[in-house]
């Protein structure tokens, strides 16, 4: 079953001064794939780029479905899990991967900062120093 990706309203997060890598270098394919689940339940915005630098040396939003992203989720991907500040927009938790394969495509999981407390709490998530 083919879904769209959702695209909701953020909502309003306490002010965060610095951003925050969080260490997952210990979490398994399949626990980052079940990281990745539960953040796309708490989202408010997802999308996906796409990057040929055959076509263009610029990252393009494109239409994909979540299944399909996440087919191209594997070993080889590299995968983060980022706290960002106030910087033009809420501050939010970013679970992000990209394939590093030719082209190259990004997932993007933005979850505001009220619920990533409880990924990062769930997850024992690190900052790395």
């Amino acid at each position: 079953m083919k879904t769209k990706l959702p695209k909701r309203q953020a909502s309003p997060t306490p002010k965060v001064e610095r951003a925050a890598t969080y260490n997952t270098r210990e979490i398994s394919l399949d626990q980052k794939r079940r990281l990745l689940k539960e953040a796309r339940k708490l989202s408010y915005n997802i999308w996906v780029d796409i990057l040929d630098c055959k076509k263009s040396f610029a990252r393009e939003r494109i239409d994909m479905v979540w299944d399909e992203i996440m087919a191209k989720f594997n070993g080889e991907c590299f995968f983060t899990v980022i706290l960002r500040p106030n910087l033009g927009e809420p501050a939010h938790l970013e679970v992000c991967f990209r394939t590093m394969s030719t082209p190259d495509y990004f997932l993007w999981v933005l979850v505001d900062t009220k619920k990533a407390k409880a990924i990062v709490k769930r997850w024992n998530l690190q900052p790395l120093t």
